[in-house]
């Protein structure tokens, strides 16, 4: 194996202007921003100033938490286009998509999820449980098409097809924004076209969406729940993600979680949600380190700062070179989709040779180890 390995994921830094914003090491090649990404020099600062802060006053750190994180979510609704109540905060893509699946209202015995063929294990599983918690059935959708088909098919074209493949049963359809495993963009704005007629509730597992993409909730209208992180292709600090929904689905979700703002909201929870009382009920309570999310702001002026046309052309600019290299150097062929496809997303995937294809997850180990 050579040092550029088994490449799935990339990391976005510059011969530009960039890596002076980035703790980087000369020793390490990093290809992966598809689990956690560095985060820039400044946001790591911040975040730290604020753990610092805390520990100042734990009490008072803590009651000033809730007016902090209203105040995140005034920023990224204003950066994403969403109303700050119809967003809530959360660690991971995955506590969002669990309060989703989990806290979604409207299944009844005998009913249906519906999933893509490669969606992302950790969220096939969150169906499977749910669907055995209250004699549900998960029933998976293909839509493994291959990058050569992709140029022929429309968006249109795509959404009809999958979502053809649902009954009258599927209440849910849980798919992936960008694919974990080839980093094929699903069109998902189609696909809530035609799931919302049916009665279908379309949950987006957006982990690889912010940063990534030019995500705009204010385009997403039919769209019912979205998850997404912060820590991926954001570069945002580590642990922090955020779930969307459009206000006509607020009656639909349980919340997962109740505490102090699950009903009457006391008085020191009054910086949160302006009397919006379902936001209040999503906020996260308790006593967490919430240092991450305060520096949220500072990952913002970042992107604001740098614009994203030109942080995402850096993006497509290595994802390309990274394609072009390891075919050159190993001959593996590239599955996800053509150089500058309205398809492609951030993540580059190669067909492995069978000897390494049977060792699994055993391939990464063994990278670890040479690396």
């Amino acid at each position: 194996m050579t040092r550029w390995g088994v490449i799935s994921e990339i990391l976005l830094m510059s011969h530009i202007d960039f890596r002076r914003h980035f703790d980087i090491s000369s020793e390490i090649l990093l290809l992966n921003s598809g689990t956690q990404s560095l985060t820039p020099r400044r946001v790591r600062e911040s975040q730290l100033h604020h753990a610092a802060e805390y520990e100042r006053n734990p009490t008072r750190g803590l009651l000033a938490a809730w007016g902090m994180l209203w105040k995140i979510q005034k920023e990224l609704g204003q950066f994403f286009g969403a109303s700050p109540g119809d967003l809530f905060l959360r660690p991971n893509v995955s506590a969002a998509m669990n309060a989703f699946v989990l806290g979604f209202r409207g299944f009844s015995k005998g009913d249906e999820i519906a999933i893509g063929a490669l969606e992302y294990g950790a969220v096939a599983a969150l169906c499977r449980h749910r669907a055995e918690k209250d004699g549900l059935t998960v029933k998976v959708l293909s839509h493994a098409w291959r990058r050569e088909e992709l140029a022929q098919t429309s968006p249109a074209e795509f959404a009809r097809r999958l979502v053809e493949q649902t009954s009258s049963r599927t209440k849910m359809l849980v798919l992936s924004h960008v694919l974990t495993g080839t980093g094929l963009v699903l069109p998902i704005t189609e696909i809530a076209r035609e799931t919302r007629p049916r009665g279908i509730a379309l949950v987006v597992d957006g982990a690889h969406a912010p940063g990534a993409l030019d995500l705009d909730f204010r385009t997403l209208g039919d769209v019912d729940f979205y998850g997404a992180n912060l820590h991926k292709w954001m570069m945002g600090p580590k642990g922090t993600g955020f779930g969307w929904l459009p206000s006509r689905r607020r009656q639909d979700l349980w919340p997962q979680f109740a505490g102090w703002t699950t009903y009457e909201v006391p008085e020191h929870f009054r910086e949160f949600g302006e009397g919006d009382q379902f936001a209040a009920s999503m906020l996260m309570v308790g006593c967490v380190d919430f240092s991450p999310f305060a520096a949220i702001s500072d990952t913002l002026k970042f992107w604001r700062e740098f614009g994203a046309p030109v942080i995402q052309q850096r993006q497509r600019e290595l994802a390309n070179l990274v394609e072009s290299e390891v075919a050159r150097k190993t001959g593996w062929r590239c599955v996800s989709p053509a150089q500058d496809s309205k398809w492609r997303g951030p993540l580059v995937t190669f067909e492995l040779p069978d000897k390494l294809e049977r060792k699994g997850y055993g391939v990464m180990a063994e990278l670890l180890e040479q690396n």
